[in-house]
């Protein structure tokens, strides 16, 4: 998916910073501005959930959007830790697109 998405990305303006577990995004995040994170919830290091907790303990009004193929997370979950939204996967790109309006018209 992390390739699928850095081809998306390809056709827009946006920079792109890609990791693969959330400590690399902990890393990236210590040094590069960002206005959005996208992040699958299960990961190796330290999963999504984990990644969200350490960004909303920095006090980062950063909108996180998760990403699951499990069934037993729900949108009530992540939003509760912190989350913008839920994806269940598989999305469909324009599925994310509207999530990403949706968090440049908050």
């Amino acid at each position: 998916m992390l390739d699928t998405l850095k081809v998306f990305f390809q056709f827009t303006d946006c920079k792109v910073y890609s990791a693969l577990n959330g400590a690399e995004a902990l890393e990236v995040l210590s040094t590069e501005p960002v206005d959005v994170v996208i992040s699958d919830i299960q990961m190796p290091v330290m999963d999504g959930m984990a990644l969200l907790k350490s960004i909303r303990e920095k006090d980062s009004n950063i909108p996180v959007i998760l990403c699951t193929g499990h069934s037993n997370i729900t949108v009530n979950d992540v939003h509760l830790a912190g989350a913008f939204d839920l994806l269940h996967k598989p999305y469909s790109l324009k599925l994310l697109s509207e999530t990403l309006d949706r968090v440049f018209k908050d």
